[in-house]
């Protein structure tokens, strides 16, 4: 066994260097499946035999091992069929080693013996191996010939299992997708029908209501036809009043053979609106005048009708009195002789007193200057309007007495002067409208017909009309003013006997206005004082100021629309300027005299300026440089506050030179 061991050739030397050989070192064990972790070409699951030379040609020695770290180069060659290790191999043996050895002959029939012990042990091992690798190969092969039928037909069940799948899902996607067109198409059809039935529905409706509209505007217009018809009648027929009433008026004046005259611009103003209405007319036959031409001209012959029936009636008062005056001339040449010497004696007795008047007014005109010549002539020019207006005046105790009942309608009827506004002209032109129809008798007559006095009536319906105004414009502030104004100027338009009546009234209410400054008289009461300067009851001081402020601005307001329309014969600049130039010539009163002089310039001053130029800019200087100091000498307590007013604007005016105009009329022209 030790022999054995040493000899290199023995199979546990073999196996040994098998074993630490780097190419065969796996060569005892068997190949595993091909995987990631053992490829196919690795040291692992190659054959390492196949690197293994033939034996046979090995010279063996004491001294080889198959252990070493180095390899041949016929290890290194690749194993093929021709070089694959057989039982053929043999040992050589030098001849002379024999024959030199003759001693060891025992040895040599042992290395014959382990010879073919060893050749016979390499020829089993090598059938062993070759079909172990054979064997092995072969199972291998038919595993994975196995595994790869079997992976085909798992390849094969997957597929057609997708494949089943496949085309299941694509029946299903198919159903759904059909079930949904289906769906759409139904929906659709649906939407179709439901559009169909709305736009028919909506077409019905539709049509009714075109049908309705269309019937409502043959009814409204129906209905304009027969409105436009009736006011062309209407229209019509008071044309006809109107050329009646002008004729009976023309043949009027003529029975008084030219001693009563009817004013050119009056007369002028009547024949253009006989001739707009005829033109008017034709063309409401034609179809072009509208419904708004035809008010107007409605509203244009009852102002006519008024003013006619005012002078038809002035003249038949006047015809009454000098039919009166001819019957009394009659009967007074028969008492004439009996009179004249009573009335002899009452005019002498009337001169003396008036002597002795004028002897007073000279004394006391020697003591107070020009402002008792102012007062008087005020005074004087205030009870000659109230001569004038005597029958205006008086008319209101006629009425207490006879119709008592008709003046508590009167006053309710004029209760429309209470509703003017300062903001909707509209509302003012209505009020003015329903004004004049009844202080022109018209809408007295169609309520209540005809009276016994007619003309009474009228006259207090006048003189109750302008006494209101003035003081309802005189209570209100700048724009109520303004309203007022307007209506007053449109009042005089219509009815020019209203234009003394709205005079008296006013210097009735503010006396300063005559022009005159009130003075008080030997033995004059303090409260009759305060009466001749129109302060009424208990009236407070700054009060009674701001009410001669109001007052003067209404004047002036005026006299302003009256210049703008120059259409109504009143000589407004001219009376402006001698208000302004008068009160000049006065001596300042505390207060009212600051008042008045603001106002009238806020609401005349740019009119005046326009009139006369460079004489008002001396006025105004006179004002600014002289009778200021004046003013303030005289101003104390109340009347402080108007002065500081007039002192403002002034200064304002001293800056610019130009008095601008006032905004409200322009508003209210």
């Amino acid at each position: 066994m030790a022999m054995a061991d040493q000899d290199p050739t023995s199979l546990n030397n073999v196996l040994i260097a098998l074993k630490q050989s780097e190419k065969l070192k796996h060569w005892d064990k068997p190949p595993r499946e091909f995987g990631p972790d053992n490829p196919e070409d690795s040291d692992y699951n190659r054959n390492g035999l196949k690197d293994v030379g033939d034996f046979s040609s090995v010279t063996v020695s004491p001294g080889f091992c198959f252990g070493e770290s180095q390899v041949s180069e016929e290890e290194s060659k690749p194993i093929t069929p021709e070089s694959e290790v057989t039982c053929d191999t043999e040992f050589r043996i030098d001849p002379g080693e024999e024959l030199q050895n003759e001693c060891q002959w025992g040895s040599l029939e042992v290395a014959k013996r382990a010879r073919e012990q060893y050749q016979l042990m390499m020829q089993l091992e090598e059938m062993s191996l070759e079909d172990e690798i054979k064997q092995r190969l072969q199972e291998k092969v038919s595993a994975r010939y196995r595994t790869y039928l079997n992976k085909l037909e798992e390849i094969q069940r997957v597929f057609e299992t997708k494949l089943h799948q496949y085309y299941h899902q694509r029946d299903e996607k198919l159903e759904r997708e059909e079930y949904r067109l289906r769906q759409q198409k139904e929906e659709a059809i649906k939407a179709v029908k439901k559009c169909e039935s709305d736009y028919s529905h909506y077409i019905s409706e539709r049509s009714s209501w075109l049908l309705e509209v269309m019937e409502d505007a043959r009814r409204k217009e129906a209905e304009q036809a027969d409105i436009r018809r009736a006011l062309v009648n209407d229209l019509l027929n008071a044309k006809e009043t109107f050329v009646v009433k002008l004729a009976q008026m023309q043949q009027l004046l003529e029975e008084f053979e030219g001693s009563e005259v009817l004013d050119s611009n009056t007369e002028s103003i009547l024949n253009q609106t006989v001739s707009h209405v005829e033109c008017l007319l034709n063309n409401a036959n034609q179809s072009s005048a509208t419904q708004k031409q035809l008010n107007e001209a409605q509203s244009s012959l009852q102002v006519g009708l008024g003013c006619i029936n005012t002078i038809t009636q002035t003249l038949n008062s006047k015809k009454e009195e000098r039919a009166k005056l001819e019957a009394e001339r009659i009967n007074q040449e028969a008492e004439e002789t009996k009179l004249k010497a009573a009335a002899q004696l009452e005019m002498e007795k009337q001169e003396a007193a008036r002597r002795e008047e004028e002897r007073l007014a000279e004394e006391q005109r020697q003591e107070g200057g020009y402002d008792l010549v102012a007062m008087i002539s005020g005074r004087r020019r205030l009870e000659d309007l109230k001569n004038k207006l005597g029958n205006f005046l008086t008319a209101g105790d006629i009425m207490t007495e006879k119709y008592p009942n008709m003046k508590m309608e009167v006053q309710k009827a004029l209760s429309v002067i209470n509703q003017l506004t300062a903001t909707d002209q509209r509302i003012n032109k209505e009020k003015l409208q329903k004004l004049t129809s009844y202080l022109s008798g018209r809408e007295f007559r169609a309520s209540k017909g005809t009276i016994e006095n007619e003309t009474v009536v009228i006259t207090y319906a006048k003189n109750l009309a302008v006494s209101n105004l003035i003081k309802c414009g005189t209570d209100k502030q700048v724009s109520g003013i303004a309203a007022y104004s307007w209506l007053m100027v449109n009042l005089v338009s219509c009815f020019p006997e209203l234009w003394d009546l709205f005079l008296y009234h006013l210097f009735i209410s503010c006396p300063y206005l005559l022009p005159m400054k009130p003075l008080p008289l030997v033995g004059q009461s303090e409260e009759d004082f305060c009466k001749s300067i129109g302060m009424k009851g208990n009236e407070k001081s700054d009060a009674h100021i701001g009410r001669m402020g109001t007052s003067a601005s209404m004047y002036g307001l005026v006299l302003a629309m009256i210049i703008k329309r120059k259409n109504i014969p009143i000589n407004a600049p001219v009376i402006g300027w001698e208000l302004l130039a008068k009160h000049l010539s006065l001596t300042p009163t505390s207060g009212v005299s600051a008042v008045i002089f603001v106002e009238l310039l806020k609401s005349l001053g740019f009119s005046l300026q326009e009139t006369y130029g460079k004489q008002f800019l001396k006025l105004m200087d006179y004002l600014i440089n002289v009778y200021m100091h004046k003013i303030e000498e005289v101003t104390e307590g109340a009347g402080a506050q108007g002065l500081s007013v007039l002192q403002t604007f002034l200064e304002t005016f001293n800056r610019t030179r130009k008095i601008q105009q006032h905004e409200l009329v322009d508003k209210f022209y």
